[in-house]
């Protein structure tokens, strides 16, 4: 699984990182490196652009994140530089608020843009989306 920066993102670099990982899984899937080994690396099961600093206007994917809601807003306190401009860590515990109110019903939720998906193989044999 590859999580990065959903593509419309505000921040220039969030921009940069999305536009170079996206190209990276490229490069790496293609055999252009045909010193690393016979096969190309193949394709992440699941890439899902997050949101920074901009809300999604569209995304594919909603996990409920109650549980974890009390340890991200605890990270982003541990960006004390950050919250001297805003107070970031309300602000991630009021969007998933409203990301549960739009998409999961419960009380926190974290949406994704899904930007790509390995379906697994018939049978599910190796290397396939496993439930």
């Amino acid at each position: 699984m590859v999580y990065l920066p959903h593509d419309n993102d505000d921040d220039v670099e969030h921009r940069m990182v999305h536009q170079l990982t996206t190209e990276a899984l490229w490069m790496a899937q293609s055999e252009f490196f045909q010193e690393a080994g016979d096969q190309p690396m193949p394709a992440p099961r699941l890439v899902l652009g997050y949101e920074v600093w901009a809300p999604m206007a569209r995304f594919q994917y909603a996990e409920d994140i109650d549980g974890q809601i009390g340890t991200k807003v605890e990270a982003m306190r541990a960006y004390v530089s950050q919250l001297r401009h805003a107070a970031w860590d309300e602000a991630i515990r009021g969007l998933a608020r409203y990301r549960s109110a739009v998409s999961t019903g419960t009380g926190h939720a974290e949406v994704f843009q899904v930007l790509g998906l390995r379906t697994p193989p018939p049978g599910g044999g190796p290397g396939g989306v496993h439930d």
